[in-house]
């Protein structure tokens, strides 16, 4: 699958206090501004483009509309071929006055580099956040704004050879959910059920027809363990312009260790720092990482995921 990661600097003119978790904060006024500059077709029934496969606003941040074979595996809308890159919540990359973020695109979405970038530079100058803060795109990719990287193949991390201990980051809120509920804990099967379901469809909408779609072997909650949870609950509420109303979005964050036969995990397990897991990827969600622990020293932790207050 073809990617093209970009690194994105906005330096803002008089930065009055640092933005909130700058996922939602780009977001949102990305989408507006693409939209308003490149989405010229009469929206859906849904309100949504009706012509997203020609469209930058529509493939970016609504998704091209699944083909009939994964429509009727139950796939409406193929996950949007775009992931944001941010910092945890509460922490900030580089000095007051700079907004550093990227943002990866996959497969066709590449085509629409240009689009983005003239949208990110006029989204500077028309204000980031509430407050509006004016700015200016100074570089991409450690450059300047006149040249960036080419798509290039997803770049794979070594899996594991035998059945280990992951330690799993979860650096930015992770929202996995079981019948529409957001999870309050995350568990071995439920990472490789979401990485196995994004992997596919990615792969199957975005990749080459030879790439490595491969989702593993059946493996059971019971050949699993939990050395460790140091995992909370992220949460915080958006105004959506597109609904009128204020959501409430939330996911895990911290770190998990947990062993078990990765090995047998399948292919996703390489790529999973490149394409993210969970919903709300466009948001900067579901940023995550693992680490293979050399020992299995330690008893299982049965400590339970906290849940901050307010």
């Amino acid at each position: 699958m073809l990617t093209l990661p970009l690194n994105f600097t906005i330096q803002l003119e008089q930065p009055r206090k640092r933005l909130g978790f700058l996922g939602a904060t780009l977001r949102g006024g990305l989408g507006f501004v693409l939209r308003d500059l490149y989405c010229k077709h009469v929206p859906d029934s849904q309100g949504r483009c009706s012509d997203p496969e020609h469209c930058a606003y529509g493939t970016l941040f609504e998704g091209i509309k699944a083909s009939e074979q994964l429509h009727r595996a139950g796939a409406d809308r193929l996950p949007q071929p775009m992931v944001m890159n941010v910092e945890s919540p509460n922490a900030w990359r580089g000095e007051l006055n700079e907004v550093r973020f990227g943002i990866s695109l996959f497969g066709c979405a590449t085509q629409f580099a240009p689009q983005l970038i003239n949208a990110i530079q006029e989204l500077a100058k028309r204000g980031l956040g509430p407050d509006r803060e004016l700015g200016k795109l100074s570089n991409i990719d450690d450059s300047n704004i006149e040249g960036f990287n080419q798509p290039k193949l997803l770049e794979a991390n070594p899996a594991p050879k035998h059945a280990c201990s992951l330690k799993w980051s979860f650096h930015t809120p992770l929202d996995i959910r079981k019948s529409g509920v957001s999870l309050n804990r995350i568990g071995a099967i439920d990472l490789l059920l979401a990485g196995r379901r994004r992997w596919e469809l990615l792969c199957q909408a975005y990749g080459e027809n030879n790439y490595e779609v491969d989702i593993g072997e059946r493996l059971e909650a019971s050949q699993f363990r939990v050395m460790g949870d140091q995992t909370s609950v992220w949460k915080f509420e958006r105004y959506s312009a597109r609904q009128d109303s204020r959501m409430e979005m939330r996911g895990i964050v911290g770190d998990v260790t947990i062993h078990g036969p990765w090995h047998q995990a399948g292919a996703w397990l390489k790529y999973v720092h490149c394409i993210g897991l969970g919903k709300h990827a466009s948001f900067g969600f579901g940023r995550t990482t693992w680490q293979q622990r050399v020992a299995i020293a330690e008893q299982a932790n049965t400590s339970h995921t906290r849940i901050p207050h307010g």
